[in-house]
């Protein structure tokens, strides 16, 4: 497959999977009728807690969706595709997420509300103020939806996350991604600037530096991530979480889930499906 053909291709999956393109993440007024009066604070934290996670969970099969796009990704041992999709899935979400301000651009995002609730439900200020930054430096990136999209490919190709099998066949995809982003950005260079395009060639443009700096630090939110979850994880393990979490959530992020969800199949099944599809 060629270059142009591989920027094509992530490009529509991120236009056909990304849900905030065309939609805000949350309601104010969502949020605030599922409270009840006389709730105390641990109650409404988990309510609220629940309701954000429902929000996001239809963005998990999107991501997938988009995974299968990624040119090599399908030809990866299956149990590797489910690792990287589920390690790689909320820095995939945050950055699509950056691209709210375009839906109301006299809006401020993420606004006051969002981010008080963001407070109010991680009790994690680092986390939140690590969320608030990366947005902003992403936006003051400014960019294109090719980019966006390679820069999306490259989240969910990370050969050291934890437990792969196949580290080097997704190095070489990475690497892969990484150079046609390179040159993407090169080539875009020129088209601004009227530079040559050979100048400089052994060196990395800033706009790629940036993008791998701000890499490092979604990793970081990541973790930090995971590390907020333990909240519900030890409710559920106590027997004081009884409210369901959707399936897909619960597989990334190994919350386990109580009685029967009827929101989706699991990641799993999204990827063998494909799988069997391919081979028939």
């Amino acid at each position: 497959m060629s270059n142009n053909n591989v920027v094509d291709s992530v490009k529509l999956a991120l236009e056909i999977n990304c849900p905030y393109t065309t939609q805000i993440l949350i309601s104010q007024n969502h949020y605030q009728r599922v409270l009840q009066r006389g709730m105390d604070p641990t109650e409404e934290r988990e309510v609220l807690w629940l309701r954000l996670i429902e929000a996001i969970s239809p963005t998990i099969a999107k991501v997938v969706e988009f995974s299968k796009q990624i040119p090599g990704f399908l030809d990866l041992p299956q149990d590797d595709q489910l690792l990287l999709i589920k390690y790689g899935f909320f820095e995939t979400w945050l950055l699509w997420t950056s691209l709210l301000r375009r839906v109301s651009p006299g809006d401020e995002f993420p606004g006051i509300y969002l981010t008080k609730l963001l407070h109010f439900i991680l009790k994690k200020p680092s986390l939140v103020e690590g969320i608030l930054s990366f947005w902003s430096s992403i936006h003051q990136l400014n960019l294109k939806a090719s980019q966006m999209a390679l820069f999306s490919a490259l989240l969910l190709l990370v050969p050291t996350r934890r437990a792969l099998s196949q580290s080097a066949s997704i190095h070489r995809l990475r690497n892969k991604i990484l150079s046609i982003l390179e040159d993407l950005i090169r080539e875009d260079s020129v088209e601004l600037n009227g530079s040559a395009l050979s100048e400089a060639r052994n060196e990395r443009p800033v706009l790629l530096t940036k993008i791998l700096r701000l890499e490092s630090q979604l990793r970081t939110l990541e973790k930090e991530h995971r590390e907020s979850l333990d909240w519900l994880r030890s409710r559920r393990r106590s027997g004081r979480l009884t409210r369901e979490v959707p399936v897909l959530w619960s597989e990334i992020f190994d919350i386990p889930p109580c009685g029967i969800d009827l929101s989706g199949a699991k990641v799993s099944s999204s990827i063998s499906n494909e799988e069997s599809s391919r081979s028939s």
